[in-house]
């Protein structure tokens, strides 16, 4: 973590407390975004907060960056306190740094020292990177999930703008004809379809980039969730547009090739 205000606990600071001894802290390093919170003009430093209606004061001594705390999905993530205590457990959990290479390594050597210190003590030796992966296991599914309803919905729109623009050129091989046989050239006819596809699919994604951010901060104010970022929306917008346009750009070039005789024909 971060250090951004104050000072880190120093080993004095540190108490060795139990659940049952009434222990209180007195002092407290939280994040930068509960003391946002708390203290509105930037002033958190040097003031105190209360823990579950207690009235004992707890000094803000540091503040910290960026912490989600031990429950990431929780709607306080973010907002944590730090109190400078070792709890009396029959359990403790060491977190260990190693250097690259060396993990595998470290934990088994770990596991050998801890059970020489007690023979009877159950160790569990877990990768950080495992319990990560298990944690988000159900938020990865379900991105997996919705990315697969995204991309079928995407490849629906890029089938219905080929089909309609077919639809379009079917209707027109008169109209066609007619401006090929008035000196138009097949580059003009593609960029009209083009254009026309354009002006169409701008349109829809002005209202619906619109209509999303609306939506979307509806849903951030009366659920307590997070602001889709406007680059995000601004993000999918251009590659529904960049998607438009290829899904056109087939049809259209049918669209120059039909020939001048078709003016002379009945549709």
């Amino acid at each position: 973590m971060k250090l951004v205000a104050g000072r880190a606990f120093t080993p004095n600071d540190i108490t060795e407390a139990s659940f049952s001894s009434g222990w209180r802290p007195n002092m407290a390093i939280v994040t930068q975004q509960l003391a946002d919170k708390l203290f509105a003009n930037g002033e958190a430093l040097g003031q105190s907060i209360y823990f579950s209606g207690e009235d004992n004061p707890i000094e803000i001594v540091g503040i910290v960056e960026r912490n989600l705390g031990p429950w990431p999905n929780s709607h306080n993530a973010g907002s944590t306190v730090f109190f400078p205590a070792v709890m009396d457990t029959q359990w403790f959990d060491y977190v260990v740094r190693a250097e690259p290479g060396q993990r595998e390594a470290v934990a088994k050597l770990l596991e050998e020292k801890l059970a020489e210190r007690d023979p009877q003590r159950v160790v569990a030796v877990n990768l950080l990177e495992d319990k990560l992966d298990r944690y988000y296991a159900g938020d990865n599914t379900m991105i997996q999930v919705l990315s697969g309803v995204v991309s079928m919905l995407t490849f629906i729109v890029a089938l219905g703008i080929v089909g309609l623009t077919v639809f379009w050129i079917t209707q027109r091989q008169k109209q066609i004809g007619v401006r090929r046989a008035l000196g138009a050239s097949r580059s003009a006819i593609s960029r009209y379809f083009l254009l026309e596809n354009l002006m169409i699919a701008t349109t829809g994604i002005v209202l619906g980039t619109a209509a999303a951010q609306i939506f979307n901060r509806f849903l951030a104010s009366e659920f307590e969730q997070p602001a889709l970022p406007l680059s995000t929306t601004a993000i999918c917008a251009l590659i529904l547009f960049g998607i438009s346009l290829a899904a056109a750009l087939v049809p259209a070039l049918r669209a120059a090739n039909i020939s001048p005789a078709m003016a002379t024909r009945s549709v």
